[in-house]
């Protein structure tokens, strides 16, 4: 087979991947191993990341910086992203065969760059059992009643402005503040840019803390409204 040939072949395969069903899904396949890269600290804010399983499989574990929106929600909550429809979006399952069924809905619904990544059955990703929600979502959860929101950036910032209600636990001076966070509370960190609070979160789950929330959307990056000290 000559070079023009196999690459029709490949050509073709793609299309009957693509074409499959009768819909047009346009979405590119990668390696979890890529995906890893991705989320390190200097690149994560490039994409986001979902994870599309069920929220019992969520909080049993998933990979780190990941938010959840189960296959089944997605219809429903499409609004949670309305600004990364033009992002990169990966979107991750037990199997790629899994994500591949909530990337055709995520393209249905507008988003422009899916990728679909090996499978946390397929690949050994880095997990975690703290959850990471988008900035508008950590706003619905401050309005439940068993919450302490706990703002991770130092002092000086603090006291310039936080989210009411917020306290003060920089993530440098953590162990001085356990104290000010009772276990049987839903945690809600965030910081300026979310790496702060994910680094926060990190620590407490070694402390036996499991009702951690983190927001990946810091206040540098999502309108969160702010009080400011007199």
């Amino acid at each position: 087979m000559n070079r023009k040939s196999l690459i029709a072949f490949f050509v073709l395969l793609t299309s009957i991947l693509v074409f499959s069903c009768g819909e047009k899904v346009i979405v590119e396949d990668v390696r979890g191993s890529k995906l890893e890269k991705l989320n390190s600290e200097d690149k994560r804010k490039e994409i986001l990341i979902i994870d599309t399983r069920s929220n019992k499989d969520y909080k049993f574990n998933h990979i780190e910086n990941a938010i959840n929106i189960p296959k089944d929600e997605i219809e429903s909550r499409i609004g949670e992203i309305s600004d990364w429809l033009e992002r990169p979006i990966y979107l991750y399952a037990n199997t790629n065969d899994e994500s591949f069924e909530a990337a055709k809905i995520f393209v249905r619904k507008g988003c422009k760059k899916v990728f679909n990544a090996d499978g946390i059955e397929q690949y050994t990703y880095k997990m975690t059992k703290y959850n990471s929600v988008r900035g508008i979502k950590f706003e619905e959860l401050m309005k439940d009643d068993d919450v302490l929101i706990v703002d991770c950036r130092n002092k000086r910032v603090f006291r310039i402005s936080h989210i009411s209600g917020a306290i003060s636990v920089p993530f440098m001076y953590l162990d001085q503040n356990l104290h000010k966070l009772p276990k049987d509370k839903k945690l809600l960190l965030y910081d300026s840019v979310g790496t702060a609070s994910a680094r926060a979160a990190k620590e407490l789950l070694k402390l036996d803390y499991r009702n951690i929330y983190v927001s990946i959307d810091g206040t540098n990056e999502y309108p969160f409204v702010l009080v400011h000290e007199e």
